[in-house]
């Protein structure tokens, strides 16, 4: 006598009766799902003090999107991921086709009252983040506002700051928006021991950058074309084309992060607006009302304007600019 069958070797069968008998049958095995394949996460992080990465590792099915993020310890900043995966954001998506094997780079940096970390470059005698500010809290630690309503923005006379587009997605590459009532508050929005950017800060900068000392003074808006100045501080592959003279030999990595001013936001992709420090009267008008002061680049041109934010033609300090911060 036959083994009996065990419970997955039964078949399905289908007899069909018909005046001549049994016609015929099929007979199929069982068809259940077997295990699914599982892969090996491993990361690895580079300097082992710089920081940490979630998940940090593990088994995951066949085909599963795991979504890994890495965080920097103070002073450190995310560089690039290496290994089985690419790219210079702290976020990355890896799709488990295979063992995958991470390794998260981090480079010396600083660190904002948020625990957000800059890579910065020295340029001259000066140490500048290579990024743009992208701090929440001033830096003993009060909050700034994140304020996404355009009527109530238009009207602030105090600090507050919006992601381009209130969409936070801007946030790792571009930074935040600040209001100039933000830049001039004397809890100071940059890291201790660093400070918005001078009009003189700039100015060091241009003339390291080969802008005669004459045209560093002047207050002609279009200013180092024929040294490329603004050319050498421009990122490269992010702004609109042509990116006029864009180098980035430098390492500054102006970017293109757009404004936001009563009417909303604008020019993301074709011009960099940051804020400075400094408050003085505008030299093209007779007013004698103090202003502050910007820099601001397009894409079609490769230099920094110098110039004032005139509140008496209709500009308001509530504007939203990205800021840079130097070391003190």
């Amino acid at each position: 006598m036959g083994q009996p069958l065990k419970y997955s070797e039964l078949c399905m069968v289908l007899i069909v009766i018909t005046a001549m008998g049994i016609w015929g049958f099929s007979c199929s095995s069982d068809t259940s799902s077997s295990t699914p394949e599982m892969y090996t996460l491993t990361i690895s992080v580079v300097p082992e003090e710089a920081g940490s990465v979630t998940p940090a590792e593990g088994q995951f099915e066949e085909g599963e999107r795991v979504e890994v993020v890495a965080k920097n310890n103070k002073d450190w900043v995310f560089s690039k991921w290496s290994g089985d995966q690419s790219g210079s954001l702290p976020e990355t998506l890896v799709i488990m086709d295979s063992d995958k094997n991470l390794v998260a780079n981090f480079e010396e940096g600083v660190t904002d009252i948020d625990g957000n970390g800059y890579e910065t470059v020295i340029i001259g005698d000066q140490e500048w983040m290579a990024q743009n500010l992208r701090t929440s809290r001033y830096a003993n630690g009060d909050e700034i506002p994140n304020v996404t309503n355009q009527q109530e923005w238009d009207n602030l006379t105090t600090g507050a700051w919006s992601y381009y587009d209130n969409d936070e997605i801007h946030n790792n590459l571009h930074g935040k928006l600040y209001n100039w009532y933000a830049v001039d508050d004397p809890r100071n929005i940059c890291p201790d021991g660093w400070h918005v950017s001078t009009d003189k800060d700039w100015i060091e900068m241009e003339m390291f950058l080969g802008m005669p000392e004459e045209e560093a003074y002047s207050f002609q808006g279009f200013r180092g074309e024929d040294e490329n100045v603004g050319g050498k501080i421009k990122a490269i592959n992010i702004w609109h084309q042509p990116n006029e003279g864009a180098t980035n030999e430098t390492g500054f990595s102006a970017l293109p992060s757009g404004l936001r001013d009563l009417n909303g936001f604008v020019t993301f992709g074709e011009t960099s607006w940051i804020w400075l420090q400094d408050e003085i009267d505008d030299p093209y008008t007779e007013d004698v009302d103090i202003n502050p002061m910007y820099r601001a680049s397009l894409y079609i041109y490769n230099w920094f304007w110098r110039s004032v934010w005139n509140t008496e033609e209709g500009l308001s300090k509530a504007t939203g600019m990205s800021v840079r911060c130097v070391r003190d």
